[in-house]
C-alpha cells in the first residue's frame, strides 16, 4: 500500500499502481477540523481517544442500517401478506434500498471525502431516520419501495463516510483490529435486529420493523456529533458527475432485468431492454472513467490484485449470504408456520457466530494473513452450504443450528478478509472513494444475491408446480389450479397460511364445501411446500459452488498486511509495499 510520508499538511495519493510497480502519484490535501498538532498518526496515536471516539460513533450510527436490515428481512412475509405483494414486489422492498446504496454510494464516498465525513455521516444517520418514518406510514408496495429506495440514498452517504472516518485515523497495520471491532458491533446488530423485528411484528405489525429507527437514528446523530472529529479532502478538480450517473444507470439496468424477468420472462421486451441499457450503461461508464481527469473510480485501482480479488470476494459472499437468508425466512414461516419471533431464534447460530468471528478474524489477518483467513471462511461456507441440501420440512432447530454456526463464521472470515484487503490497498487520500466502492460493491452483491436466487426459485416453481399440482388435484374441479399464476407466485413465498386461506375462501366462493375447500387447500399446501423446498435445494447447492469458487480466488489475495509477528516496523505503512515475484 502506498502511503508516503509528508514535510507538512501534504500527503501524496497515488492514483495508480502500474505493473512494473512504478506509481504515480499527485499531491491532495488532507485537512482536519480541528487541526491536528501533526499530519500523520503514528502507531501510538490509534491509542489516543479520538481514534477510538470515532469508531464507537461509526459503530453506534450505523446501527440504524443494520437494525433496519435485520428487522425488515423477519417482516417481509407480513410486508407481502398485508400489502399483497408479489415475489418480484417484495424482493423489490429489500433491493429498492439495496439497489440506491449500490448506485450511490461511490459518488456519496467522493462527497464525503469534499464535504467532510463527519458532516456526511450525520446527513445520512438523520434522513435515513426520516425515511424510516414515511416506509412505516406507507399505504402501498409502491410507496413502500419509493421510500425504501430514498432510505438508500442516505444510508449511501453514511456508509462510505463512516469507513473512510475509520480509515482516516487507524495506521495500516492497526486496520484489521478496527476492522473486526466494526465487524462485531455490526454483527451484534445483526443479531439484535431479526429478534427485535420478530417482536415488534408479531406485538404491534411490521410497521414498527420502520418506527424502531427513528430514536437509533436519534442516538446515532447525538454520539457523532459529539465524539467525531471532521476530515476532508479538498480538491479543486469537478466531482465525476457523467460517471455517477452512468453508473446509477448500468447497475439499476442490470438489476431491474434480472428482478423483472420473475414475472415476465427472459424474453420479453421489457426484460432485455432493461438489460441493454445496464449494458450501454456500464460500458459509457469505464470509457467516461478513462477520460476524465478526476474519475469518480480512478480505474488503476483495479490493477492491484488484492484490491480486485477482494472487491470480488466480498460480492460473491454478500450474495450467497442475502440468497440464504432471504429465502429461509420465507422457509421458515411460511413453510414451518413459525413465528416472526421464532423465526429470529432459529436464525441465532447464524447472526450469533457472526458476531463472534470478526474480531477472531482480525487476529487471523494479523498473524496468517489475509488469503490463509479467506481460504478458512469459504471452506466453511461450502461445508455449511452442503448441510443445507439435508433440510426438510420437519427440520427443527438442531439441524439448522450447526449449517447455519459454519455460515456465520465463513462470513465473518470472508467479510473481514476481504474488506481490510481492499482498504488496506488504497491510500488514506482516497478513502472515501474506496469506502464508496467497498459498499457499493457489497450492496450490488446482496442485490444480486436476491434477485438471481428469486429468479431461479421462480423459474424452478414454475417449471415443477404444474405437473406435482395436477397429480393430486386430477379427477377434482380444482384441476385449473396448477396453472394459476398468482399461487405459484404464493409457492415462490413458501405458500405461508395468508395464501392458504385465500385460497380457500376463493374455493368456498366457487361453488366448493368448507370441507372440499380444505381438502383441497391441503392437497395443493402439500405439493406447494415440497417444491418450494426442492427449489431452495438446488439454490443452496449453488451457493456451495460459489463458496469453493471463492476458496480459489481467495488464493489471489496477496498478504500485504501487516502482521503481528512479522517483524514490520511501525514506520512501514508509511512506504509502499515492495512488489512480491
Amino acid at each position: 500500500m502506498a502511503m508516503l510520508d509528508s514535510a507538512d499538511d501534504s500527503e501524496e495519493y497515488c492514483h495508480d499502481q502500474i505493473p512494473d510497480n512504478e506509481i504515480r502519484c499527485a499531491p491532495m490535501r488532507e485537512t482536519s477540523v480541528p487541526r491536528p498538532s501533526r499530519t500523520r498518526p503514528s502507531a501510538d496515536e490509534v491509542r489516543s481517544p479520538d481514534a477510538w471516539l470515532t469508531l464507537l460513533a461509526v459503530a453506534v450510527g450505523s446501527l440504524v442500517v443494520l437494525i433496519d436490515g435485520g428487522a425488515v428481512m423477519v417482516a417481509m412475509p407480513a410486508i407481502a401478506a398485508d400489502l399483497y405483494a408479489s415475489p418480484s414486489g417484495v424482493q423489490w422492498v429489500g433491493n429498492g434500498q439495496l439497489l440506491a446504496l449500490a448506485g450511490l454510494t461511490i459518488p456519496a464516498g467522493t462527497i464525503a471525502d469534499r464535504i467532510g465525513r463527519k458532516k456526511a455521516f450525520l446527513t445520512g444517520i438523520g434522513g435515513f431516520a426520516v425515511c424510516s418514518l414515511l416506509c412505516g406510514f406507507a399505504p402501498s408496495v409502491g410507496v413502500l419501495i419509493a421510500t425504501r429506495v430514498a432510505q438508500g440514498a442516505f444510508a449511501a452517504l453514511l456508509m462510505p463516510a463512516g469507513l473512510a472516518a475509520i480509515r482516516a485515523v487507524f495506521p495500516a497495520h492497526r486496520l484489521p483490529m478496527a476492522v473486526g471491532v466494526m465487524g462485531s458491533v455490526a454483527a451484534v446488530a445483526a443479531a439484535g435486529g431479526p429478534l427485535l423485528g420478530g417482536m415488534l411484528v408479531e406485538h404491534g405489525g411490521w410497521r414498527w420493523t420502520f418506527f424502531v429507527n427513528v430514536p437509533f437514528g436519534m442516538l446515532g446523530v447525538a454520539v457523532g456529533a459529539w465524539a467525531m472529529t471532521e476530515s476532508a479532502v479538498r480538491k479543486a478538480e469537478r466531482p465525476d458527475l457523467l460517471g455517477a450517473a452512468t453508473s446509477a444507470i448500468a447497475i439499476a439496468g442490470i438489476v431491474w432485468a434480472i428482478t423483472d424477468a420473475q414475472d415476465h420472462g427472459w424474453g420479453s421486451g421489457r426484460v432485455l431492454g432493461s438489460a441493454g441499457v445496464g449494458v450501454v450503461a456500464l460500458m459509457v461508464f469505464v470509457m467516461v472513467e478513462r477520460r476524465v481527469r478526476n474519475p469518480m473510480v480512478p480505474l488503476g485501482l483495479f490493477r492491484n490484485r488484492s484490491f480486485t480479488a477482494g472487491l470480488t470476494l466480498l460480492t460473491l459472499t454478500v450474495s450467497m449470504l442475502s440468497a440464504v437468508m432471504f429465502y429461509l425466512v420465507f422457509f421458515l414461516q411460511g413453510v414451518q408456520g413459525r413465528g416472526e419471533t421464532a423465526s429470529a431464534i432459529a436464525l441465532l447460530p447464524l447472526t450469533t457466530a457472526y458476531a463472534v468471528s470478526p474480531p477472531v478474524a482480525g487476529v487471523l489477518t494479523q498473524k496468517l494473513g489475509a488469503s490463509t483467513t479467506l481460504v478458512l471462511g469459504a471452506l466453511c461456507n461450502a461445508v455449511a452450504m452442503l448441510l443445507m441440501l439435508r433440510l426438510h420440512i420437519e427440520s427443527g432447530f438442531s439441524a439448522l443450528a450447526v449449517p447455519l454456526g459454519l455460515l456465520g463464521i465463513g462470513v465473518g472470515f470472508l467479510l473481514v478478509g476481504s474488506v481490510e484487503s481492499v482498504i488496506a490497498s488504497t491510500p488514506v487520500g482516497r478513502a472515501g472513494v474506496t469506502a464508496g466502492v467497498k459498499e457499493s460493491v457489497q450492496q450490488l452483491g446482496s442485490t444480486l444475491g436476491v434477485a438471481v436466487s428469486g429468479t431461479v426459485l421462480m423459474t424452478l416453481v414454475g417449471a415443477r408446480f404444474p405437473d406435482a399440482a395436477r397429480r393430486v388435484l386430477t379427477g377434482t374441479s380444482a384441476i385449473g389450479l396448477a396453472d394459476d399464476r398468482t399461487i405459484q407466485q404464493g409457492v415462490a413465498l413458501g405458500f405461508p397460511a395468508t395464501s392458504q386461506q385465500t385460497l380457500g375462501l376463493s374455493l368456498e366462493r366457487t361453488g366448493s364445501s368448507p370441507e372440499q375447500a380444505r381438502q383441497i387447500v391441503e392437497a395443493v399446501a402439500d405439493v406447494a411446500h415440497r417444491v418450494f423446498l426442492d427449489s431452495l435445494h438446488v439454490v443452496y447447492g449453488a451457493g456451495a459452488g460459489v463458496a469453493v469458487l471463492t476458496a480459489l480466488l481467495a488464493m489471489m489475495v496477496r498478504d500485504n498486511t501487516f502482521r503481528t509477528g512479522g517483524g514490520a516496523g511501525r514506520a512501514s505503512d508509511r512506504r509502499p509495499l515492495p512488489r512480491r515475484p
